[in-house]
C-alpha cells in the first residue's frame, strides 16, 4: 500500500470520529427528535471546502474507532468524500506530477501525469492541487507532494521527466516558428510573446536541459532543446549561461557523431563567447566550423563562419587580419552568387578598412554596398550602407555630404519604424546640422531624440540627446534654456549612473554660469566635474582643469 493511500485512511479515520462526536451532540441537544433523523435542515448553512491535508485536529482526541452515523450528516464528512473520489489512476498521475518543482500550466500537467484533463479537475476538486490568483498556474500541495513522491518508481519517474523534457522541446521550437512568422510580418519587432512565455517557463526549461544532460542517452533531444532555445530563438538567456547550454549542445553533437551539428553547435557557442565578450575563445569556435565546412564541401557556411572569424579578429583589434578574411568572404558569396551576403561583406570591408584610418577606400566599399542595395530594392539594408557612408564621410570632415546620407538613413528607419536605427540618424544628423550651423534642423533632431529614447527605455541616449540640445540652445545665444538641459541632463545622468553624461552636464552647465558672471557657481560645478572626468579619462579634463585655475585668480 503506498504512502498516499495510507495518509487518505487516516483523514478518512479521523474525519468519521468527527462524525460520531457531533452526531452524539445532536442527539443530546435535540432528545426529542425522531431516532436517526440526521440529515441536515434545508436551511443548514453549506459544508465548508476542505483540502485533504486539513486535519480535524478537536475531534481527533476523542474518535472512537468506528461509526455507524451516516457521512452525509455532517460537514465533516466533505473532505473524506472528495479524497474517496480520487481514483487510483488519479493518483498516479498526482506521483508524476511531483518531478515538477515549479509551478505549471493545465497542459503541461496533462502531458506529464499522462491523464486527461478530467483528471488534473479531479485532483484540483480532491485539495491536492491548488492554483494561483489567476487560476492559470498549478502546484502540489506540501502534503500531497510529500505522499506522492514516495510512490513514484524509478522508471516512471523517468519517463515524466522525458515527457516533460520533450513538451517543452516542442513549445520552444514553436516559438521559433512563431518568431520567424512574425519577423516576416514586422521585421525587427520584439520577440513579446517568446520573452513572456520564457520568464513564466523558465524553471521548467533549465530542468528540462538538466535533465537531459545528466541522462547520457538523450543527446538528440539535448540538441533539439538548445536549438529552440539556447540560440536566443525563442528566448534571451544571460551570456554566461548562454555558453553553458551551446557547450553541452556542443557536447551532444559529438556523441551523436554527426559532423553538421557539430558544426552548427561550434557555431552558436561562438556566438555566445561573443555575447560574453570573449572574442578569442569565439575566434576559435568559428575557425573549427569553417574547418568542417570545407570538410563537408559546404562553401556557402564555410564562408559563413570564415566571416564570423572576421569579426572576432576585428573585435580584438587585428583589422588588417580582419580585411583578410572579409576578402575571401567576398570572393565566396561571389562565386555562390549570395547577394544578401556580398553586401554583409562590403559592409564589414569598408567598417576594418575605416579602422585602419582610410575612410577614402572605406567610402569605395560602401558605395558599393548602397549600390548593391539599390539594384535589388533592398531598401532597409541601403539605410544601413547610408548610415556608414555617412559616419566615412564625417571622418574625413566633409560634415554635409555626412548629413545627406544621415537624412536618407533616418527616412528608411521611419518608413520600418525602427526605432533604434532612428536614433542612431537622429543622433549623427544632429551633430552633422550643429557642424553646420543648421539649429533648427539640429534642434528638432535632438528633440526627437530624446522621445525615441524614452520608447526604447535608453536613458543613457535620453542623457545625452538632452546634452546636445543645451549645446544648441547656447550656440542659438539662448543661455538660460541651455542651462535648464544640462540640469536635466545631470538629473537623468545621475539616476541612471551615467558618470560621462554627469561630468560633461557639469562642465558645460559651469560655463554657462561663468558667461553670465557667477564665478563661484561656476567654480563649484566645474570642481564637481573634473574628478569625474578624470576618471573616465575625458580629453576635456585639461580645459577643465586651465579654467578653473584661471577662474579661482
Amino acid at each position: 500500500m503506498d504512502a498516499l493511500t495510507l495518509i487518505l485512511i487516516a483523514v478518512g479515520v479521523l474525519a468519521v470520529g468527527a462524525i460520531v462526536v457531533l452526531g452524539i451532540l445532536e442527539v443530546r441537544r435535540n432528545a426529542a427528535a425522531k431516532r436517526g433523523s440526521a440529515v441536515p435542515r434545508p436551511d443548514a448553512p453549506a459544508p465548508t471546502p476542505r483540502t485533504v491535508d486539513e486535519q480535524p485536529r478537536a475531534a481527533a482526541a476523542t474518535a472512537p474507532a468506528a461509526a455507524s452515523v451516516p457521512a452525509a450528516s455532517t460537514p465533516a464528512a466533505k473532505a473524506p468524500r472528495q479524497a474517496a473520489a480520487v481514483t487510483a489512476d488519479q493518483r498516479r498521475a498526482l506521483a508524476r506530477l511531483t518531478i515538477m518543482n515549479a509551478s505549471f500550466a493545465r497542459a503541461t500537467a496533462c502531458v506529464v501525469a499522462d491523464c486527461e484533463p478530467a483528471d488534473i479537475e479531479a485532483l484540483l476538486e480532491a485539495g491536492m492541487l491548488v492554483t494561483d490568483e489567476t487560476g492559470t498556474r498549478l502546484d502540489l500541495t506540501a502534503a500531497a507532494r510529500g505522499a506522492a513522491a514516495g510512490s513514484l518508481a524509478p522508471d516512471e519517474a523517468r519517463n515524466a521527466r522525458v515527457r516533460h523534457a520533450e513538451h517543452f522541446i516542442v513549445m520552444g521550437e514553436e516559438a521559433v516558428a512563431a518568431r520567424a512568422a512574425d519577423k516576416q510580418k514586422a521585421p525587427g519587432g520584439v520577440d513579446a510573446p517568446a520573452v513572456v512565455m520564457f520568464l513564466e517557463e523558465r524553471p521548467h526549461f533549465e530542468a528540462a536541459f538538466s535533465f537531459l544532460g545528466e541522462s547520457g542517452d538523450l543527446a538528440g533531444e539535448l540538441f533539439r532543446l538548445v536549438d529552440a532555445v539556447g540560440w536566443g530563438h525563442a528566448i534571451q538567456l544571460e551570456p554566461p549561461r548562454a555558453v553553458v547550454w551551446a557547450e553541452a549542445a556542443l557536447r551532444a553533437a559529438r556523441a551523436m557523431r554527426d559532423r553538421a551539428l557539430e558544426r552548427d553547435a561550434l557555431g552558436h557557442l561562438g556566438g555566445a563567447h561573443t555575447d560574453a565578450g570573449a572574442h578569442a575563445d569565439a575566434l576559435a569556435c568559428y575557425e573549427e566550423a569553417a574547418a568542417i565546412s570545407r570538410e563537408l564541401e559546404d562553401r556557402h557556411n564555410e564562408g559563413r563562419f570564415i566571416g564570423n572569424a572576421g569579426l572576432a579578429r576585428h573585435r580584438m583589434g587585428e583589422p588588417a587580419k580582419a580585411i583578410e578574411a572579409y576578402e575571401t568572404v567576398l570572393e565566396i558569396m561571389r562565386e555562390l552568387g549570395d547577394r544578401p551576403r556580398q553586401g554583409i561583406a562590403l559592409a564589414s570591408l569598408g567598417q576594418a578598412v575605416a579602422d585602419t584610418g582610410d575612410h577614402t577606400r572605406a567610402i569605395g566599399y560602401f558605395e558599393q554596398f548602397l549600390e548593391m542595395t539599390l539594384q535589388d530594392g533592398d531598401r532597409r539594408a541601403s539605410g544601413v550602407a547610408a548610415a556608414h557612408l555617412g559616419l566615412a564621410h564625417k571622418a574625413l570632415g566633409d560634415h554635409a555630404k555626412a548629413a545627406e546620407y544621415f537624412e536618407r538613413q533616418l527616412q528608411v528607419a521611419q518608413q520600418f519604424r525602427d526605432l533604434p536605427a532612428e536614433s542612431h540618424a537622429l543622433g549623427c544628423l544632429g551633430d552633422a546640422s550643429l557642424e553646420l550651423r543648421r539649429i533648427d534642423r539640429a534642434i528638432q533632431c535632438f528633440t526627437r531624440q530624446v522621445d525615441v529614447a524614452q520608447l526604447l527605455h535608453d536613458a543613457h541616449t535620453g542623457a545625452r540627446a538632452i546634452g546636445r540640445l543645451g549645446t544648441c540652445h547656447l550656440a542659438a545665444d539662448r543661455a538660460s534654456k541651455a542651462l535648464e538641459c544640462f540640469e536635466e541632463q545631470l538629473q537623468v545622468a545621475r539616476k541612471v549612473e551615467d558618470r560621462e553624461a554627469e561630468g560633461q552636464a557639469l562642465w558645460n552647465a559651469a560655463k554657462v554660469v561663468h558667461s553670465r558672471g557667477q564665478v563661484a557657481d561656476a567654480i563649484t560645478r566645474a570642481s564637481a566635474a573634473l574628478p569625474i572626468l578624470d576618471e573616465i579619462g575625458s580629453k576635456d579634463a585639461a580645459a577643465v582643469r586651465a579654467d578653473l585655475a584661471a577662474w579661482r585668480t
